[in-house]
């Protein structure tokens, strides 16, 4: 396992900036996340809810044109089967639209179900053409039963388009707020990841300042005292960076002062000693001098 201690300056310095990169490329990756999925949403709502529910109140307001054209053909207005073919057709082609959509379950269920009834729609229409054409009296029995058919499928088909626009509705309503939804929790993700990453950048650049400025402080404590000539400072730093390396520099510098100091005393209590034995021989020369001389 690799220790911090053992690590060269540089090497430190390095570890912590690529920590903070890290971290900040966590940020940046949460944070697009949780931009991707708002957009995501987005995309969905625009995309699918939006245009169908359109595309439903495009298919009721052609249903009503074509109603209108054919209220008014049985009202004797025979240019109004060109408004309601052209209608139809605009029905057709929206329906169209709906049905390549790709739509699964219960939605291309409905969509089936409108173009049941649309068709249903039609068919009437067309008996209540005929049944209009081949009879002199607009209040005819034959025609009045085919109006009842042609108004009772024109309100299933009205009900079924406004509750498909209703369900797209809601179904959008949903998808907004699953929407902001997203956009909370990726804010609220962004924002506790990044008070984590600051505390643990902040750790990380406090605990390698820590690891440099510590030892540094020690040796310039010891150097003090070895200038004040205190030499039995002892500095403990096994660390294998430029900093022990420099720390063991010290306490050998130490080492080798305290080495020239006891061979200095050495050389100073073997000259005092020499000359005590020197003084002594001059006081044995003296007395035996006075000696000879008396």
């Amino acid at each position: 396992m690799i220790n911090i201690k053992d690590m060269s300056l540089s090497k430190k310095l390095i570890g912590g900036f690529s920590i903070v990169i890290i971290l900040l490329v966590i940020v940046g990756i949460t944070g697009y996340n949780g931009i991707t999925g708002v957009i995501h949403e987005m995309d969905v709502i625009v995309g699918d809810h939006m245009v169908m529910a359109d595309n439903a109140m495009e298919m009721q307001i052609s249903a009503l044109k074509a109603s209108d054209a054919v209220s008014e053909y049985i009202l004797g207005n025979p240019d109004s089967m060109s408004e309601y073919r052209k209608s139809v057709n605009q029905f057709d082609s929206i329906l169209s639209e709906l049905q390549n959509m790709g739509m699964e379950g219960e939605k291309a269920m409905d969509v089936e179900e409108i173009n049941r009834l649309h068709e249903k729609f039609e068919d009437s229409a067309q008996v209540l053409f005929a049944t209009v054409d081949v009879s002199d009296v607009r209040q005819d029995s034959a025609v009045i039963d085919a109006m009842e058919v042609y108004d009772s499928d024109r309100m299933n088909l009205l009900a079924a388009l406004e509750e498909f626009e209703v369900m797209q509705g809601a179904e959008m309503s949903e998808a907004e707020k699953r929407a902001d939804e997203t956009a909370d929790n990726a804010v609220i993700l962004i924002t506790v990841i990044s008070i984590l990453s600051g505390i643990i950048g902040l750790g990380t650049g406090l605990y390698i300042s820590r690891s440099i400025t510590a030892p540094v402080d020690e040796m310039l404590e010891a150097t003090k005292k070895i200038a004040n000539g205190d030499l039995s400072v002892n500095i403990e730093n096994n660390s294998k960076d430029e900093i022990g390396e420099l720390s063991r520099a010290v306490m050998a510098m130490n080492d080798s002062l305290k080495g020239v100091i006891s061979k200095v005393i050495i050389s100073a209590n073997k000259v005092a000693t020499s000359s005590n034995e020197l003084s002594a021989s001059s006081e044995e020369l003296k007395a035996s001098t006075d000696q000879i001389s008396n």
